[in-house]
């Protein structure tokens, strides 16, 4: 995207727009423009601003300035609890899925393949690096809508879910299939 969000030219005119100008020139008086790019880089990664990010970037390249980032300019990401689950849970589909959770020791065997390792499926529990850093961020249910904002291990701690467990597999996704549909 090459199109600046702020359209410059309805402030180019005005006197704070002019003295903006004005100060950004006598700031960077002296500096090597690679290295101005590289500090404007730097505080739209401060400022979380992927749109600048991306600009930035591109001006930095076209000074001759290598440089590479990850295709996410921010620390979070959001999915669906499902997402932390083996594929092997969604064989055969959702419906398929949710009758897998009502088995307790399919449950049971859920939670172990949740906790290990492995190369052969991306475990976003895991890769979340602890409970803690996983936020509830909305439900279909009405039943429990209050946990948004909380974090899968507050949920743990609570007497919602009496197991940790059982958090990680059958609760949030058996909610789902009898959430409240529009």
């Amino acid at each position: 995207m090459d199109t600046p969000r702020v359209d410059l030219n309805k402030y180019l005119n005005s006197a704070v727009g002019r003295a903006m100008f004005a100060l950004s020139a006598a700031s960077t008086e002296g500096i090597e423009k690679p290295l101005y790019e590289l500090v404007k880089i730097r505080a739209s990664q401060i400022n979380g601003c992927a749109f600048c990010l991306h600009m930035h970037m591109r001006d930095a390249r076209k000074q001759g300035v290598k440089i590479t980032a990850d295709m996410y300019t921010y620390p979070a990401g959001g999915t669906g609890l499902d997402a932390s689950l083996p594929p092997w849970v969604f064989d055969g589909g959702r419906e398929a899925a949710y009758k897998r959770l009502q088995d307790p020791a399919t449950r049971q065997k859920i939670a172990e393949a949740v906790r290990t390792p492995t190369n052969e499926w991306e475990n976003l529990y895991l890769l979340s690096g602890s409970p803690e850093r996983i936020l509830l961020a909305s439900f279909r249910n009405d039943s429990l809508k209050p946990l948004t904002g909380k974090t899968l291990a507050d949920c743990c701690r609570t007497h919602t879910f009496s197991a940790c467990r059982r958090c990680n597999t059958a609760v949030f996704h058996h909610a789902d299939k009898s959430a409240n549909q529009p």
